[in-house]
Parts: C-alpha cells; sequence; structure tokens
C-alpha cells in the first residue's frame, strides 16, 4: 500500500472541516455556483415569456399539455435541455476554476 507519510493526503482519512466554515464560506460559494449554472435557462425562460404567444396561466392540464407541445414552444424545451447539458457544466467548472484560482 501507501507509504505512512502519505497517508495524510488520503481524503477519507482527513478530519472534515468544521461546520462554521461549511455554512460560512462553503455553502455560499455552492449556492452561487448553483445560481450562475441555472442562469442561461433562466434567461431563456425570460425570452419565452416576453413572446405574444406566451399564457401565464392554465384552466386544466390538458390545456397546458397542448400549450407546450406546439411546434414553436417545442425548440424552447429543447433548448432548456441543450442548455443545461451543455452550457450549464460549462460554467459550472469555469466558477470552480475561478474559485480554486482565487482561495
Amino acid at each position: 500500500d501507501a507509504r505512512p507519510e502519505n497517508r495524510m493526503q488520503c481524503r477519507p482519512l482527513r478530519a472534515l472541516p468544521p461546520l462554521w466554515l461549511k455554512i460560512t464560506c462553503g455553502w455560499p460559494i455552492l449556492l452561487v455556483q448553483r445560481a450562475l449554472t441555472l442562469s442561461p435557462v433562466l434567461l431563456l425562460m425570460v425570452h419565452m415569456a416576453t413572446m405574444d404567444w406566451y399564457v401565464g396561466s392554465f384552466t386544466n392540464i390538458q390545456e397546458g399539455v397542448e400549450y407546450i407541445a406546439t411546434p414553436e414552444r417545442m425548440g424552447y424545451l429543447f433548448g432548456f435541455i441543450i442548455l443545461h447539458r451543455t452550457v450549464c457544466p460549462c460554467l459550472a467548472l469555469a466558477y470552480a476554476i475561478l474559485v480554486k484560482r482565487c482561495v
């Protein structure tokens, strides 16, 4: 196995950071990262909401499904999926690298 002097480099053997450090430093960093990674999808939703065919409320589920299933809205649905799976991970990685370099 590993040499004894390298055992402290093994993460499971190290002590976890204290709770106050997680709350004051870790959670805000993760919250900002999550908000940043969701921003492209939210911007696309805002753009969709500015369209003249946008309806804010429905009376039943069938009406909502018919509204979503129209061709002009399907492009937005595919856009949400594509943004969430391609752009969002890149933003999360870029933010993690930025935080790593600054901290």
